[in-house]
């Protein structure tokens, strides 16, 4: 969808658009887990929808942003605990969605 129809921040819906230019269309795309929270956006990998990154830039400094990056559950395994990253710049977003969802 359109990042500008979402009901969400500003901020948020433009760094959207930031990261498609920056890693291309369909390199990762909303998750069907939604997040109701304006400044928050749950995304995935299109291939491996439980592959989550959730994006967001509440109790964020302006022009910085906090990413967890969730990993499969695989069956039998301990859990995995989330990457938490907080006080991002846009480029360094960038580059852990690019290892995270495995764009080349």
């Amino acid at each position: 969808p359109n990042p500008w129809a979402l009901a969400k921040d500003r901020d948020l819906r433009a760094t959207l658009i930031k990261l498609q230019q920056r890693l291309g269309l369909g390199a990762f795309q909303l998750s069907q887990r939604r997040c109701e929270h304006e400044g928050a956006i749950v995304l995935c990998k299109p291939d491996q929808p439980e592959v989550l990154a959730w994006l967001y830039t509440f109790g964020q400094d302006e022009g910085r942003f906090g990413l967890h990056l969730e990993y499969p559950q695989f069956k039998d395994a301990p859990p995995v605990a989330a990457d938490i990253h907080e006080d991002l710049t846009l480029d360094r977003v960038a580059d852990l969605l690019r290892i995270h969802f495995d764009i080349v």
